[in-house]
């Protein structure tokens, strides 16, 4: 299935979003999908959250476990879109004035990133 999420926002990874076999076990199985660690994500269980502001392809590694064995690693392909952050100054001018005496201050007197 296709996954996607926005920068900054966790998406919870299930079993039912990928596609594995079992050609060897006999009985009755419950599976069950184990993130790992991995590039440009953390995770809790098998929530993911992109590091902070990243967007594009997200490679999250995983394993499939039939309760006895695993799964080799596998990549599941996350798409993870940007959103618009809120600028952030990082710098100002150094300004003074006179007592009782307006100061005006532009946006040419700060830094900013946005």
């Amino acid at each position: 299935s296709s996954l996607s999420t926005s920068e900054d926002t966790p998406l919870t990874i299930t079993i039912d979003d990928v596609t594995y076999t079992d050609d060897n076990y006999e009985g009755s199985a419950t599976y069950s999908l184990i993130i790992q660690d991995g590039t440009n994500y953390t995770h809790e269980g098998n929530t993911i959250t992109p590091i902070a502001n990243f967007n594009g392809t997200l490679s999250v590694v995983a394993v499939v476990s039939d309760g006895l064995l695993s799964s080799a690693p596998s990549t599941i392909t996350v798409t993870v879109s940007s959103v618009n952050d809120a600028p952030v100054i990082t710098g100002t001018s150094s300004l003074s004035t006179s007592e009782d005496t307006p100061l005006t201050i532009t946006i040419d007197d700060v830094t900013y990133t946005d």
